[in-house]
């Protein structure tokens, strides 16, 4: 399933989650690509922006020196970072990034949950 704008989420998606991961969002936006809102079961909204989310990658890939380096040179410059596309894969969301294309990070509930605006 693809996430294009609002998109309430179904009750079959959360009975295939791991135990002990978070619900997932009752509401997904993606916000004309520069920002993401979650909407929680008890209404705790969550607002990021593109480049909060490009920083806080959880992938294996922007862990490492070459990658953490890519990622460093493409955040201290001026060029607007955008998700091109988001896709929700069964424990969080994958997102695509641009201008660099990267799509590696899944970034799962419980760890968009643990994130607070701002902190990322």
């Amino acid at each position: 399933m693809r996430v294009v704008g609002p998109v309430p989420l179904v009750s079959v998606l959360a009975e295939r989650l791991p135990s002990g991961t978070v619900d997932p969002p009752t509401r997904i936006e993606i916000e004309g690509g520069t920002q993401m809102l979650l909407v929680w079961h008890n209404g705790t909204e969550q607002r990021f922006s593109a480049r909060e989310l490009r920083a806080a990658c959880p992938c294996a890939a922007c862990g490492e020196p070459d990658g953490a380096r890519r990622l460093a040179v493409l955040l201290r410059g001026p060029i607007e970072v955008e998700i091109g596309d988001a896709e929700l894969v069964g424990y969080g969301i994958n997102l695509t990034f641009r201008p660099d294309g990267h799509r590696t990070g899944i970034f799962s509930y419980d760890y968009l949950r643990s994130l607070k605006d701002g902190d990322v």
